[in-house]
């Protein structure tokens, strides 16, 4: 499908831009001799930072935090949510809003090591101060520019002005109520909402 081969390749190439020590590094785009796209990026390993919540709130009680599972405690939570505003705001200083931040985008490491991963909705938007602002073949073309209508995301994270699918809507502040949900499942355990559509 044109439309996702393209988001593929714009991942490829805002993650090849943003250098970050917790955004996911990539190494190579090619296409294969059958005509598939490939990406080659640096192997994942370790938990998804929902899996990291789901540990650390299954040690608790009574309401009172204790170490968990791997040692998962609220202060190891909150480094890994520090770490993660870190490459959020590094990417938002060039250009970039990734559109889908919620904790099974984030994962951690064996070692600690937190990366933003999925940065396939990401969009490329302009700033005026931007320090060097990425550039991408889609972001280029007003062809692949998101279309009126067109909900991105994950609705239990989207600010209430994404639902709408408005072309201009998903910009900074919105990824900061995207933070800010995460924030308060990290603290609860649970998200701040639980419908399985955009409606609920």
């Amino acid at each position: 499908h044109e439309g996702n081969m393209q988001r593929f390749i714009q991942e490829a190439q805002v993650c090849a831009q943003l250098q970050h020590p917790n955004i996911l590094a990539i190494h190579d785009l090619g296409v294969l001799e059958t005509g598939e796209v490939f990406i080659t990026m640096t192997e994942i390993r370790g938990d998804s930072l929902q899996e990291c919540i789901q540990q650390a709130h299954a040690a608790t009680s009574n309401g009172q935090w204790s170490v968990g599972q791997e040692s998962w405690n609220l202060r190891r939570l909150i480094t890994i949510f520090h770490d993660m505003c870190k490459a959020v705001s590094y990417a938002h200083k060039h250009g970039v809003v990734h559109r889908d931040l919620k904790p099974q985008n984030v994962m951690v490491g064996p070692f600690g090591e937190v990366l933003v991963v999925d940065w396939g909705l990401a969009k490329v938007v302009s700033v005026d101060d931007a320090i060097e602002s990425v550039v991408t073949t889609r972001s280029q073309s007003d062809a692949h520019a998101t279309v009126a209508g067109v909900i991105y995301g994950t609705p239990a994270y989207m600010a209430p002005e994404q639902t709408s699918g408005e072309k201009q809507v998903a910009n900074e502040q919105t990824e900061i109520y995207a933070l800010g949900a995460i924030l308060y499942e990290l603290l609860k355990g649970t998200p701040a909402y639980d419908g399985k559509s955009v409606f609920e």
